[in-house]
């Protein structure tokens, strides 16, 4: 049975490179095939890094080892194709950062792969990731090129680069703290990806039995450079009666091309309950606000309506 960690160990370090061309080739693309060949690599190196004697019987890695949730972005094939081509499409750069590279370090593996004279600086809070990241690297010949740095990107001195890229978001630009990790690479990177959040949103009937099919609206939009923590939109209502709000957020880079902006294309497009309230007539304003970059518990949404124009 063929596996990608047997290919690399028994390959040179130019034929590892040439391996993780093909690889980034294939998840660019969407190839389930590279995106599984690459998942189960940093499982075998997560496994690996945990003594067997302390799994137990049926326990996955990810059961002792918090970092292997960090590769499962993998799975999410959309989500990886899409970062992958924005940072393709972006200028050439000859020094870039990912910020929470996570586990696999997929993204800082890719940023090597598409910008080949770029010096790589991966940084990630999780020391155990951290660690796996560096085996990875190290596999696809990538150690004097990318480095790999156990730390709080917002509580360090990162160094000026061309080119920077994250991915460490939750649904609606909640629970995870993106947002701030944008906002700090927007000081040191020339181009930063993601640049936008657009925000969608919609009323739904709290029965769920009532037929009512509503369509998503832009509703608003956050510059993720600008230092912003809160969301604000507004959209007008498609019903009436007791509402309940719901918003997901589209990624986009700073050509407002879309990075990745389907609903439900992957867990940070999944929509969020912010709320529900009265709404008296179809058409009526609906206004929100909540805070970005925090648990949704600390959110502290706000929702209104106001007369249509």
């Amino acid at each position: 049975m063929y596996t990608l960690l047997e290919d690399l160990i028994t390959s040179s370090d130019q034929g590892r490179r040439d391996i993780a061309a093909n690889v980034v080739a294939g998840m660019l693309h969407g190839d389930h095939a590279a995106n599984s060949d690459y998942m189960y690599l940093v499982q075998d190196l997560l496994l690996n890094d945990v003594p067997l004697d302390l799994v137990p019987q049926g326990l996955s890695a990810f059961g002792l080892f918090p970092a292997g949730k960090s590769c499962t972005i993998l799975q999410e094939e959309e989500r990886v194709s899409g970062f992958l081509r924005a940072i393709d499409r972006a200028p050439q750069a000859g020094s870039a950062i990912d910020a929470g590279c996570g586990s696999s370090a997929v993204l800082a593996v890719a940023t090597a792969v598409m910008h080949p004279h770029a010096e790589v600086f991966a940084y990630e809070l999780n020391p155990q990731a951290a660690r796996c990241a560096q085996f990875v690297i190290e596999l696809f010949g990538f150690k004097d090129r990318i480095t790999v740095e156990a730390a709080d990107v917002l509580s360090i001195e990162m160094p000026k680069v061309d080119l920077a890229v994250t991915e460490t978001f939750g649904a609606a630009l909640l629970w995870e703290s993106g947002p701030k990790i944008t906002s700090a690479l927007g000081k040191v990177a020339t181009t930063v990806i993601p640049t936008f959040a657009k925000l969608f949103a919609r009323d739904m009937p709290i029965d769920p039995l009532e037929d009512d099919i509503v369509l998503w609206h832009h509703a608003g939009t956050v510059n993720l450079l600008d230092h912003a923590n809160v969301a604000r939109g507004k959209f007008a209502s498609s019903g009436t009666g007791l509402r309940r709000l719901r918003v997901y957020s589209g990624f986009y880079d700073n050509k407002d091309e879309a990075v990745v902006a389907s609903v439900k294309t992957d867990a940070i497009t999944t929509p969020e309950s912010i709320g529900a309230l009265e709404v008296s007539e179809a058409g009526q304003i609906i206004n929100f606000r909540y805070r970005i970059g925090v648990d949704r518990k600390d959110s502290y949404p706000r929702i209104w309506t106001q007369k249509a124009a």
